[in-house]
């Protein structure tokens, strides 16, 4: 009996110090925290390289610019204006579900280009624009508010040497030896040749008590095609020609009706019959429009160089 208790408490205590001793185990360490990758940012645009790409009415290089690239350009107030007025649009455009264009791009638009230009662009042209309307992602069509005798701007009347005018100008132009020309206070100045053929439109205008008149001529019913603008002084002088794009039609559809209004940019004159000289023109602004696009461009009134030029459709290139 002995020898078996003996036996027991040998078996037994081996076991117990075999037996592993009670303890907390070590928790495994955790994996390091895996850092969230960046978010791949746009390629940073260059502003004078847009702003290059709008004077040369370059669509094809501005429908790739993105939409980060565009909300930080319009918020970049080093950038060169058109550059942040285009960006301003393009950020803003937007369509109900309808298809009509949102209120609030017209809006931008019309404070990026008070702001750039220090003129209101006409009635008509933003009227025009609000009228745009797209149907099942086609581009957006405009009406271009054509009656008989008239579109958006108002009315016109048949002019001289058979060219369609504005009413406010049928006092001062004239036909002249075959040219269409201008009566300034010091003399009739010949400004281009009369259009062939007939029913082209004549724009004619000048700055407050300006020595110089600006004019273009086009087809209205020939769609936005590009369009000579011609500077020529009270003696006569061509002092410059300029090409505005327009809408840059690249091919005729649709109405086609190009409307063109030019607006000197310079301060009104003093009141009150004051003789203080004439304010200093900024430049001349060439605001068009037609049924599948709007444009403005702006030109040195000196020396005719493009300084500015804004599209609602990358001229033609938004397809």
């Amino acid at each position: 009996m002995f020898e078996r208790a003996l036996l027991l408490f040998a078996l037994t205590g081996c076991a117990s110090a075999e037996a592993p001793t009670t303890s907390q185990e070590e928790p495994e360490p955790e994996p390091p925290p895996v850092e969230a990758p960046e978010p791949v940012q746009d390629a940073s645009i260059d502003p004078e390289k847009t702003q290059a790409a709008l004077l040369a009415c370059n669509g094809d290089a501005l429908a790739k610019v993105t939409p980060p690239q565009l909300r930080a350009l319009s918020a970049d107030d080093a950038a060169p204006a058109a550059a942040r007025t285009w960006a301003a649009w393009e950020t803003a455009r937007a369509f109900t579900a309808d298809g009509t264009l949102e209120p609030n791009a017209v809006d931008a638009l019309t404070a990026a280009l008070v702001a750039s230009l220090d003129t209101t662009p006409p009635r008509w042209w933003i009227e025009q624009l609000r009228s745009a309307r797209t149907h099942g992602g086609r581009p957006a069509a405009y009406d271009v508010g054509l009656e008989e005798r008239g579109d958006r701007r108002g009315a016109w009347v048949d002019g001289p040497a058979g060219v369609r005018i504005r009413p406010e100008n049928e006092a001062v132009l004239a036909e002249d030896d075959g040219h269409l020309a201008y009566d300034f206070s010091v003399g009739r100045a010949r400004l281009v040749k009369a259009p062939d053929p007939p029913n082209m439109m004549a724009e004619v205008t000048r700055a407050h008590a300006g020595s110089t008149a600006f004019v273009a001529t086009f087809a209205p019913g020939g769609g936005g095609f590009p369009f000579d603008v011609h500077a020529v002084g009270s003696d006569s002088t061509q002092r410059w020609t300029a090409t505005a794009c327009g809408p840059n039609r690249s091919s005729l559809e649709g109405v086609g009706h190009l409307t063109v209004e030019l607006v000197v940019l310079q301060d009104p004159p003093p009141s009150g019959g004051s003789m203080k000289p004439a304010r200093p023109v900024r430049g001349l602004a060439v605001f068009n429009a037609e049924s599948h696009g709007l444009a403005v461009e702006v030109f040195n009134a000196d020396t005719g160089e493009k300084t500015f030029a804004w599209t609602s459709d990358l001229w033609f290139h938004r397809r």
